[in-house]
C-alpha cells in the first residue's frame, strides 16, 4: 500500500470510527454514572448484547466460558427455565472483550475496564473494515476504486447504526463477524493472485485463520465454508469449461477450509464432541471435486464430456439431499445438516426465530433506505460492472 493511501484509508477509518462511536458516548446514554455493577452502569444495545455480557461476568468470576452448549459445553439454568439450555456461543468474540478489559484494569477500575471494553470494540471491528473493502477492491479494480470503497463505508447508514452494524455499545458479534469474512475473501485472493508458492500458500493460512476465527465465534460458521466452497467448485468448472485447469485454486482453497477447521477443532470437539460437522463434511466434498477435476485435467478428457457428467451427477446428489431433508435417521444426520444448508431457511429458519424481530423479511424499501439509496444503486451498477469486466476479460484470455 502506498503512503497516500494508507493516510487515505487511514482517514476513513478514522471516520467509521467517530460516525458509529462519537454521538453515543457524547449522548450519555450509554452510561450510568451514578451505577456501581456492571449491567446497571453500562448499557448495551439489545438482548443478545447483554447475553455477552453475562458470559463475560461469568467467564471472569469462575475463569472457565460457560454454557457454550452441546456435549461437553454445560447449560445456561437461566435458559429455557426450568431445564437450562444454551446460546450455543463459542468463545473468541467475549474472549477478546475480557482480555481488553484485563489490560484496561490496570489503569482503571475494573467494572468500567470492562464495561468500555465491551462498548468500543464492536465500533472496532467496524472500523477496521476499510481496510479488506480496500485491498479487495484494488485487487479487483484499482486503487482508486480501493480508496473511493473504503470512504464508502462511512456512508452507509445499517453499518454504522443499526442493530446488525458496528455502532458503540452494540456488543454483538456481527461487526466482527463481517470483519472476519472479508479479511477470509481477501487473503483468499491475495493467494489466487500470488504467482510465489510459498506466498501464496501463506496468504491461504491466513485466509483460514480468519475462517477459524468465524468458526470459534458464529454458531452458523458454516456458512463461510460453504461461501468458499461454491466459488471452489464454480471455478473448477469455468476452469474444466476452458480447458485451463490450475491446481493453483486447488491448493488455495483447500489449505484454508482445513486450517480453518484444524485450528477451531477444540471449539467443535467441545460442542459435538467427535462428529462429522459441516465444517469437516464441505472441505472433503471440496477435496473430492477437487480430485475429479484434477484428473479430468490430467486426462484431457473434452468439456462435452465431462462436464455433463459433473453435472448428472451433481443433480443425483442434489436430487439424493433433497429426498432425506427432514430425515431422523441417525447415518443420515451429517447429509441433513448439509440439505439444510441448500434447501433449508437460512439461519432464521424456524418458527421460534421468525418470532424475533430481526428476523422479519425486509421489504424492499427498507433494504434500499438502511444501505442509502445512491450507495444500493452505486453497489448494483458496480456489480454489473465487475459481472460485464470480468466476463469480458475471460473471454479475451480464452483458448477455446
Amino acid at each position: 500500500m502506498r503512503k497516500t493511501d494508507a493516510l487515505l484509508v487511514g482517514a476513513a477509518f478514522l471516520m467509521v470510527l467517530f460516525l458509529n462511536t462519537y454521538f453515543n458516548v457524547t449522548s450519555g446514554v450509554a452510561i450510568n454514572k451514578g451505577a456501581t455493577e456492571l449491567e446497571d452502569k453500562f448499557y448495551l444495545a439489545g438482548p443478545d448484547p447483554y447475553y455477552n455480557m453475562r458470559l463475560v461476568q461469568k467467564t471472569v468470576e469462575t475463569g472457565r466460558y460457560p454454557y457454550i452448549g452441546g456435549k461437553y459445553g454445560g447449560l445456561d439454568p437461566l435458559l429455557n427455565y426450568p431445564l437450562g439450555g444454551s446460546g450455543g456461543r463459542p468463545p473468541l468474540f467475549n474472549m477478546l472483550a475480557v482480555g481488553t478489559g484485563k489490560f484496561l484494569s490496570l489503569f482503571m477500575d475494573e467494572t468500567d475496564a470492562f464495561g468500555y471494553a465491551m462498548q468500543f470494540l464492536p465500533a472496532l471491528y467496524g472500523a477496521l473494515l476499510v481496510i479488506p473493502v480496500y485491498f479487495i477492491a484494488t485487487m479487483l479494480f484499482n486503487r482508486k476504486a480501493g480508496i473511493i470503497a473504503a470512504w464508502i463505508v462511512p456512508l452507509i447508514p445499517i453499518h454504522l447504526a443499526s442493530g446488525h452494524g458496528s455502532a458503540y455499545s452494540l456488543f454483538d458479534h456481527d461487526s466482527f463477524i463481517l470483519l472476519l469474512t472479508s479479511l477470509t475473501l481477501m487473503f483468499l485472493m491475495m493467494s489466487l493472485r500470488e504467482k510465489n508458492t510459498k506466498k501464496s500458500m501463506i496468504y491461504a493460512a491466513f485466509s483460514g485463520v480468519s475462517i477459524a476465527a468465524i468458526t470459534m465465534t458464529w454458531v452458523s460458521s458454516q456458512y463461510i465454508y460453504a461461501v468458499v466452497a461454491v466459488f471452489a467448485i464454480i471455478q473448477m468448472i469455468v476452469d474444466i469449461f476452458t480447458k485451463k485447469i490450475n491446481i493453483h485454486i486447488v491448493r488455495s482453497v483447500l489449505i484454508a477450509l482445513f486450517l480453518g477447521y484444524i485450528i477451531s477443532f477444540p471449539i467443535l470437539w467441545v460442542k459435538q464432541g467427535l462428529s462429522l460437522t459441516i465444517q469437516l463434511i464441505i472441505p472433503l466434498g471440496v477435496t473430492v471435486f477437487s480430485a475429479i477435476y484434477l484428473w479430468l485435467g490430467k486426462k484431457n478428457i473434452p468439456w462435452l464430456i465431462s462436464l455433463p457428467t459433473i453435472f448428472a451427477v451433481g443433480g443425483i446428489v442434489l436430487g439424493f439431499l433433497y429426498l432425506i431433508r427432514n430425515s431422523t435417521a441417525a447415518w443420515l444426520k451429517p447429509f441433513v445438516k448439509i440439505s439444510n444448508i441448500i434447501f433449508g431457511s437460512g439461519i432464521y429458519g424456524k418458527k421460534v426465530s421468525l418470532t424475533i424481530a430481526e428476523a422479519s423479511t425486509f421489504d424492499i424499501s427498507r433494504t434500499v433506505m438502511s444501505f442509502g439509496p445512491a450507495i444500493y444503486l452505486l453497489g448494483w451498477a458496480g456489480f454489473s460492472f465487475c459481472f460485464i469486466a470480468i466476463i469480458k476479460r475471460a473471454s479475451e484470455k480464452s483458448t477455446w
